[in-house]
């Protein structure tokens, strides 16, 4: 995506079932995954979360069930970062993070504040998620963040 225009520079989805189909335009797919980028640039400006940051989830990574919002620890919980996260765009550490740390509010606010402006994409830059990045078809995407990046525990990280 532009940050400047909005305007969507590429668009990739796969439907191995039939490979015509593109999920990214296919209205049984939610766009859930959307709300995930107002979820993050409340969490990076009001939380200060980092690339690094860690979180935790139980559960599958594309479900978002009440169960998977408590915090709890237990030998299926899995670890990973803020940066990650967002990359894979893992829903129960998102719907934690909407309940624990911002909370309707702060989302709503940020929305607001995102949909009003020009900037929405410029704060995501902090994450150097590389699938965020135009890909270039002859190098593949930028690389991610170092990793001198300091790492910051959250309350449901099992560190």
């Amino acid at each position: 995506m532009d940050p400047k225009t909005g305007k969507v520079l590429s668009m990739v989805g796969f439907d191995k079932t039939d490979p015509s189909n593109n999920p990214c335009v296919d209205s049984r797919f939610p766009a859930a995954s959307i709300f995930k980028i107002v979820t993050a640039s409340a969490v990076v400006e009001k939380c200060g979360f980092q690339p690094g940051s860690k979180l935790s989830y139980n559960g599958r990574k594309h479900t978002l069930y009440k169960s998977q919002l408590k915090d709890r620890r237990n030998r299926y919980t899995n670890r990973i970062t803020f940066r990650d996260s967002f990359a894979q765009s893992v829903n129960p550490v998102f719907g934690k993070i909407g309940a624990h740390y911002l909370g309707k509010i702060r989302l709503k606010s940020m929305l607001k504040h995102l949909t009003s402006t020009k900037i929405s994409i410029l704060r995501l830059r902090l994450l150097r998620v590389s699938s965020i990045y135009p890909m270039n078809l002859t190098s593949g995407p930028r690389s991610p963040a170092d990793s001198t990046i300091k790492q910051k525990y959250l309350p449901f990280t099992v560190q």
